[in-house]
């Protein structure tokens, strides 16, 4: 039976407080951005559009001091990321009221930020409305707009939560050397057709059909992707991936490449690994077929003309 890579779920303490210090000052700095665009900005297309930056920005923050302070856990970046979200749209709530106060008219800015406070404004947005819709009289109010609300929030959350859960799943840490894995991409592009067996058989630990089926040519539009992932401190822990991938160009003439993981991170020996290196990549591409022999067009010989 192969071995697959696992994360172990450690989590340092150092690691986790500054994820977290980062995200909040994320969540804070893009409530206030987010805020006044929003107030600025009343379109509802961008305002959509500058919700989901909002979350992604702190997702994206949140995802980055996960890798960089060594966290192997997917939960806890998750949970980091749901928590400086929902902080974020707290203090969005807060800068909003400030925006459409006006800050000349708030003596302390604090109050903006109380939750009595913010509890009260809410319930006066949710009855009166803020903003309306084009060719619409009356603004937005009551349950659609709690409707609209509950959209923002979990588009908020998505990515502030999302984004950090499949940056951590996708890396590889190597416990011995205390950092990151690399990846070697495209080492070799095998031919679609054998794509179960060759799933079987990895996934299995036998690598045999890694080194023995044909390369395909670099152009082929659907092949088998082989990448090696490696510690290159050690060079001890490797792991080989087979993904499926298909390349198409669309009516727009804009690549598409779709690719499935056939299996994941297996565990190789470091032999093995070297001699995935040394083979070559692809295929060459079949010749053209040769040219049939025609023989040299030549101007048609000249007739004798008879002059009188």
């Amino acid at each position: 039976m192969s071995q697959r890579y696992q994360l172990s779920g450690s989590a340092p303490i150092f690691g986790v407080t500054l994820m977290f210090l980062f995200g909040l000052v994320t969540a804070a700095i893009g409530s206030v951005i987010y805020s006044y665009m929003m107030h600025w900005i009343p379109i509802v297309q961008l305002n959509f559009i500058l919700t989901a930056c909002f979350g992604a920005a702190i997702g994206g923050v949140v995802a980055w001091r996960a890798t960089a302070g060594h966290i192997r856990s997917r939960l806890v970046p998750a949970i980091t990321g749901l928590l400086c979200g929902v902080a974020g749209m707290y203090l969005a709530w807060g800068t909003c009221l400030l925006a459409r106060a006006g800050l000349d008219n708030v003596p302390d800015l604090t109050l903006a930020f109380r939750p009595d406070v913010l509890l009260g404004y809410m319930g006066h947005v949710y009855e009166h409305g803020a903003w309306r819709l084009k060719n619409h009289a009356d603004p937005v109010s009551g349950v659609p707009l709690a409707i609209l609300w509950g959209l923002e929030f979990l588009v908020v959350l998505a990515g502030s939560t999302l984004i950090p859960w499949h940056a951590v799943a996708d890396k590889t840490y190597c416990e011995d050397c205390r950092q990151w894995c690399e990846t070697d991409s495209d080492i070799a592009r095998l031919p679609i057709e054998s794509q179960e067996s060759v799933a079987e058989d990895v996934n299995a630990g036998n690598l045999r059909p890694l080194y023995d089926l044909p390369r395909v040519p670099e152009e082929t539009p659907e092949f088998l992707r082989v990448n090696l992932v490696h510690c290159a401190g050690c060079s001890e822990n490797n792991y080989v991936t087979l993904n499926r991938v298909s390349v198409s160009v669309d009516d727009k003439g804009e690549v598409k490449v779709d690719s499935k993981t056939l299996a994941d991170r297996v565990l190789i020996s470091r032999s093995d690994a070297d001699r995935l290196r040394a083979l070559p990549a692809y295929g060459t591409p079949p010749s053209p077929p040769p040219l049939a022999d025609v023989a040299p067009e030549t101007d048609p010989p000249a007739e004798d003309v008879e002059t009188t």
